[in-house]
């Protein structure tokens, strides 16, 4: 079975641009189909090769990955732009997806999520979803804390407002390790918030015992809920059934809590 998937790599570092192509071409659905040292050389792989994904630095010599991604989404829309960078600031996550990336991956992240980043960028496509975030990297979580988060307990989120000020939301949440998962919808305040600023906390209070609680804190990152299938798992464990139906051309998203700091007597 041949390749599936078709990925052009860009990296001024020789040694990273060697281990990115040696990692994904362990995975048996992607093809590396060209390698290249600097922005102009990328678009000229692109056009050459119209790969299905394009994994690019953002600082790069002769053209910037945040141009390149921009001249791809304008010249060649059928590839998609994952940014991979080291840079964790914000401002740099809402320039990437203005220039048209659909993901942005941390280089301090696991280095199996660059190959998972695939379920969310290249396979997609034909749903027209949305954009995948990258978080940074987190800590393990206490046993207490997962029990909580296990559990049906019921979790505060808190996201900041344009004003500095908190916005709080009553939800539901779940784990991938010790990352905290939960759901919402494009659009929505708390979404608002967390692509600005990815930094939230979310407290779980244990239902049986309100003076059993975690707080953590942390940063954000999104990827497209496709089919609602993460949302329909938390109506299951929660209400024990599937959720109702969102409201037309709503967007859900999967929100992933990469946590740096846990407080409360199950941190």
């Amino acid at each position: 079975m041949s390749p599936s998937i078709r990925v052009v790599l860009a990296e001024d570092q020789a040694m990273v641009l060697g281990a990115l192509a040696a990692l994904l071409e362990t995975e048996p659905d992607i093809a590396v189909c060209d390698r290249a040292a600097n922005g102009r050389q990328a678009l000229s792989a692109v056009a050459k090769h119209k790969p299905d994904v394009l994994v690019t630095d953002i600082e790069m010599p002769e053209m910037t990955g945040l141009t390149l991604a921009g001249e791809v989404r304008d010249r060649y829309p059928q590839t998609r732009v994952v940014i991979l960078t080291t840079f964790a600031r914000p401002g740099y996550l809402r320039r990437a997806l203005d220039a048209g990336a659909k993901g942005y991956l941390l280089k301090d992240r696991p280095a199996a999520e660059l190959a998972d980043a695939r379920q969310d960028v290249y396979i997609p496509i034909s749903a027209e979803a949305g954009p995948c975030y990258g978080a940074g990297m987190g800590f393990e979580l206490s046993q207490a804390a997962r029990g909580l988060v296990d559990g049906r307990n019921y979790a505060v989120l808190a996201t900041v407002n344009p004003d500095g000020g908190p916005q709080t939301s009553v939800m539901w949440v779940g784990r991938e390790g010790s990352d905290v998962l939960f759901s919402t919808v494009e659009g929505r305040r708390k979404h608002r918030n967390m692509l600005r600023d990815p930094r939230v906390s979310v407290s779980v209070i244990d239902s049986a015992d309100p003076e059993n609680y975690v707080e953590l804190r942390g940063r954000v990152g999104m990827t497209p809920d496709v089919g609602r299938r993460f949302d329909t798992q938390l109506s299951q464990k929660y209400d024990g059934r599937d959720p109702d139906p969102d409201r037309p051309g709503a967007v859900r998203v999967v929100v992933r809590l990469v946590v740096d700091k846990a407080t409360g007597r199950a941190a």
